[in-house]
């Protein structure tokens, strides 16, 4: 059965390949064989799997689909999808639309039914996973100095808060990025600090104010939490600083 899918495949891809690819052939007639070919391929596939999954490729995103919704972490580690740690895009609106159908069903979203299993220092393994994501490009220390610390609140939106923050810092400062949670009263303090890029250094004016659109979506997230944002800059480092209020 196998041999008769792929010979079937081969049957389909070929002749509208050699088509695509000929010099004689109009852009637009490129582009409306590109879109057949897709719908094309894509149908082989409800023919063969209408209902269920069948191919590798598809476990994989599943797997990282529910690694999300288990763990409620952004970037998981998954050695069957290793750029899922770098854009875990696709498993994150899956597990979006998994919720939202959940709450439009009155059912309890991911979220709700995962915190139970969280381990007592859920922040921290969050923290760590997200400076692990930016590590392969850009080198980040973590000084981990606030205890265990349960992780009660909005995962997502703390996932949401330091991925923003990191973005950018890589994005608009230069050198190593360093990652330092403490705690100051009832709250969790992680503040992440980096040098100021060549070109910010030459606007003191540009240094004073938020770098980036990203520290916006971070002070939103950050006020879901019931937290804030600190950002103070100097003429050689930019401090940014997520508070975020923990039980317990």
């Amino acid at each position: 059965t196998s041999v008769f899918f792929w010979a079937g495949l081969l049957l389909i891809f070929a002749p509208i390949a050699f088509r695509i690819l000929s010099n004689n052939v109009h852009p637009h007639e490129q582009l409306a064989l590109v879109v057949l070919l897709g719908i094309a391929l894509y149908s082989a596939k409800l023919l063969g799997s209408p209902d269920a999954f069948r191919g590798t490729d598809e476990y994989v995103h599943l797997r990282n689909t529910q690694d999300i919704l288990r763990t409620q972490h952004v970037f998981n580690s998954n050695p069957l999808l290793p750029t899922a740690a770098f854009y875990p895009g696709l498993g994150a609106a899956t597990a979006g639309l998994a919720d939202l159908t959940a709450a439009r069903s009155g059912r309890p979203g991911s979220a709700a039914a995962a915190r139970p299993e969280l381990e007592p220092a859920g922040f921290e393994r969050l923290v760590r996973s997200a400076a692990q994501a930016w590590g392969r490009t850009r080198r980040v220390s973590v000084d981990w100095r606030a205890g265990s610390v349960p992780l009660r609140r909005d995962a997502g939106a703390l996932a949401k808060a330091l991925g923003n923050v990191l973005s950018n810092a890589a994005e608009h400062g230069a050198g190593p990025i360093e990652l330092r949670a403490s705690r100051r009263s009832g709250d969790v303090l992680i503040e992440v600090t980096n040098p100021v890029s060549p070109a910010a250094r030459k606007s003191v004016r540009g240094l004073r104010r938020e770098r980036g659109r990203g520290l916006g979506i971070a002070r939103r997230s950050a006020a879901v939490l019931g937290g804030e944002l600190e950002f103070e800059a100097e003429r050689a480092r930019v401090r940014t600083a997520l508070v975020v209020p923990v039980d317990g």
